[in-house]
């Protein structure tokens, strides 16, 4: 895991209550992004954390569309800004 992970959970949280638990379990899965309902904290995802958040932000995108991304556009930036990470383009 590295830096993105906390970005990663945070765009997940949001989409549960815009998107629903079940479509939002469709794009983890998909997306093999480990991710604990209970606890609401992601276990694993394979990969390069920046290229796993830019996945999910597009996969957000296809099935919910620019509305269910809009508003995690802020909060990622923020929080991003903080950590001192660059964003993939999705969120630019």
């Amino acid at each position: 895991m590295d830096a993105y992970r906390n970005l990663i959970e945070i765009l997940i949280k949001r989409e549960l209550g815009i998107l629903g638990k079940e479509r939002v379990e469709s794009i983890l899965k998909e997306l093999d992004i480990k991710f604990d309902f209970e606890t609401q904290r992601v276990i694993s995802y394979d990969g390069n954390g920046k290229e796993v958040l830019q996945q999910l932000g597009e996969k957000i995108l296809d099935v919910g569309g620019e509305i269910a991304l809009i508003g995690a556009r802020v909060t990622i930036f923020l929080n991003a800004g903080r950590e001192n990470l660059e964003l993939p383009p999705v969120f630019s």
